[in-house]
């Protein structure tokens, strides 16, 4: 489409820049696939909040910062930001992988591709019981973020969360999100297949191309030198596009 090329054009426009000036625009972007969750075991949800976190998937987010990607970027951040979905067991992902007393950033447009999500309300007091800071005003902001999100809307909403990202005042955003919108970044990284994956995993209810706790890194890199839009690429040196940690059978989110 027109607009795809557009995009690889900025792109080949960024890559142009000198290699100093593309270093203090790009942003690091690190995304995870929550641990596993209940939904992926015995099924049990919790009313209002969906499925937690299982005793394994608690031990994997709570290891996710010993996986290379993850530390290297925790290591080399100044400032970093901690986000996850409105969904509990990408909630409770972050919060164990995270440095303790990190503030988290709650984004309702990372969240699972048809699936419930969490209720803003007991997302807020499940935090004050627990004295954990943390942003809701995104979930309060969008009324549409305690309905299911399709990927026709995940794809409408893309540019919107590449944006708000790029937007944070951080160097390195960590993200705790699910198998379903990480084929969606890939795409929006100009891995069109990723959208068909999207398509035939996650988004009819099977999550097998996504691992528990799979970290992803990806770069933010602004549209021109004084934007406040940005767009996404992998990073020019990655050999490998995933490093996976204590992967569990996976089913869906």
């Amino acid at each position: 489409s027109r607009q795809f090329l557009l995009g690889i054009l900025v792109e080949l426009r960024a890559m142009t820049w000198p290699v100093h000036q593309r270093g203090l625009c790009e942003k690091r972007l690190i995304v995870a696939r929550h641990g596993q969750g209940h939904h992926q075991t015995d099924r049990r949800y919790v009313p209002g909040y969906g499925p937690f976190l299982t005793d394994l998937g608690v031990l994997q987010a709570t290891r996710m910062p010993s996986n290379p990607i993850f530390a290297r970027a925790l290591h080399e951040c100044r400032k970093p930001a901690f986000v996850a979905s409105n969904m509990i067991r990408a909630v409770e992902t972050m919060v164990a992988a995270a440095p303790p007393g990190s503030p988290i950033l709650v984004q309702p447009l990372v969240r699972e591709l048809n699936c419930d999500p969490s209720v803003t309300q007991l997302l807020e007091l499940w935090f004050q019981e627990r004295r954990i800071p943390a942003d809701l005003n995104e979930c309060r902001r969008m009324h549409q973020g305690q309905k299911r999100l399709t990927l026709c809307a995940a794809m409408q909403h893309l540019g919107e969360v590449i944006d708000w990202l790029g937007n944070l005042d951080a160097d390195t955003i960590f993200v705790a999100s699910h198998g379903g919108f990480l084929s969606v970044l890939d795409y929006a990284a100009y891995s069109p297949p990723a959208l068909l994956c999207g398509v035939l995993t996650c988004s009819v209810g099977f999550c097998k191309g996504v691992d528990n706790c799979e970290v992803r890194e990806y770069r933010l890199i602004p549209k021109n030198t004084s934007s406040s839009q940005w767009y996404m690429r992998r990073p020019v040196a990655e050999v490998q596009p995933s490093m996976r940690l204590l992967a569990a059978p996976s089913s869906v989110g």
